[in-house]
């Protein structure tokens, strides 16, 4: 597929009321050509970022998110092939209102074909199972893992201790995608 982009050109020259009109008409019609179940998930998380997007940090009463937290998330839109709209992940460090976060799915395919669940697994998923507090066994995306506004939190779920073997896996893991040879020790 190629990508016309030629449209930016023109959307940066267009007076305020154009540029919110056609942005409006085009996203209408993305709206109208989703299923019901994907619309819903767009929809609650355009609100969400409306609601959320002043606010600093997480707003949790009384709670102190710590790594090992598996939280609610709203990731917001995605791309192919990304964590996108309400999702879990599991906290990996927090920095000055950031959270490092690796996003989970229970896709039962997605738990059983891990690289800790079979031999030739998916190197890219680390199955946790049925922690206390989620319904159903979970898996974790060790590529997709991303720095997000703490206030993209919606609510805490569990905790997987950071003492344990498998946080310390999942975290070597996690280093070893993303800085390979170039982690400086």
């Amino acid at each position: 597929m190629e990508l016309n982009e030629e449209w930016l050109d023109s959307y940066r020259r267009l007076p305020r009321k154009d540029l919110i009109e056609d942005y409006i008409e085009n996203y209408k019609m993305y709206l109208e050509s989703l299923s019901d179940d994907h619309l819903k998930r767009e929809c609650i998380s355009g609100r969400n970022r409306l609601t959320r997007m002043g606010i600093t940090r997480c707003v949790i009463p009384d709670e102190t998110i710590k790594s090992g937290d598996i939280c609610l998330f709203d990731f917001g839109q995605a791309y192919i092939q990304e964590s996108g709209y309400s999702h879990l992940g599991i906290v990996i460090s927090l920095e000055i209102q950031k959270v490092l976060v690796a996003p989970l799915s229970s896709n039962p395919h997605a738990v059983a074909s891990a690289r800790n669940m079979k031999k030739n697994g998916k190197q890219h998923l680390y199955t946790v199972g049925k922690l206390p507090g989620l319904d159903k066994p979970s898996v974790v995306f060790l590529n997709d893992c991303k720095y997000v506004s703490s206030s993209r939190i919606i609510d805490v779920k569990t905790h997987l201790a950071v003492e344990s073997e498998m946080f310390q896996e999942i975290i070597s893991i996690i280093r070893e995608n993303m800085f390979g040879g170039i982690m400086l020790k």
